[in-house]
């Protein structure tokens, strides 16, 4: 009997201790190195992993490459879960009738030159079903902290007809003391027409529509 409840038993795993945080990007991720220029690179990275305070809020640019853009601002929030790695048999691409045991037909998967896909989630449920007890779990660690951006971003107005802001974003936000030292306001008055007119530092003070 004790053999019996023994074998029922779900299987104990260790969890190791690894500093994770979760952060829900709101875009669908295809190129990850330009996911994370968004969230400022290495340095934005670094600040989420080691954040002066617990609940400091994770930056990400939807426009990385025009320094004068707002940031969306997550909320970040604690949490406690547990991040697996599941991992199922390699698909052969070899196909047979579902329950005989006719000789698989096709050519493996690994003779075609085709760059793997991103499976969906409906796929890797239909694989992990069609593979049971043939796949493995693995804890990768703990989850401590998730990010989640739910806000609305800032209105954008865009200043690449400005001749006064192509100059700053050039000179000024450079940080190259040479280009620094060029940059000069013109102090001349009485100007009425083609008036360079620069947008505000933000155009909406609300991350959401309306406030309930």
């Amino acid at each position: 009997m004790m053999d019996q409840q023994g074998t029922r038993t779900a299987p104990y795993y260790s969890i190791p201790a690894r500093h994770i945080v979760s952060v829900e990007h709101p875009a669908i991720i295809k190129n990850v190195d330009k996911a994370i220029e968004t969230l400022q690179g290495n340095t934005g990275i670094s600040k989420i992993l080691n954040p002066p305070k617990a609940d400091t809020r994770a930056k990400l640019f939807l426009r990385p490459e025009d320094a004068m853009s707002r940031p969306l601002l997550s909320t970040s929030s604690a949490s406690n879960n547990i991040l697996l790695k599941v991992t199922v048999p390699k698909r052969t691409g070899r196909k047979r009738k579902r329950g005989s045991d006719e000789p698989f037909s096709g050519v493996p998967v690994t003779t075609v030159n085709e760059q793997p896909q991103r499976r969906s989630a409906k796929q890797l449920l239909r694989s992990l079903s069609d593979n049971v007890g043939k796949y493995q779990v693995e804890p990768v660690g703990m989850v401590n902290r998730t990010h989640v951006f739910r806000g609305m971003p800032d209105f954008v107005y865009s200043t690449t007809g400005s001749p006064f802001t192509n100059r700053f974003r050039e000179q000024i936000l450079s940080f190259d003391y040479d280009k620094m030292k060029q940059f000069d306001i013109d102090m001349s008055k009485g100007a009425t027409s083609n008036i360079d007119i620069i947008p505000p530092p933000s155009l909406s003070h609300g991350d959401v529509p309306f406030t309930y």
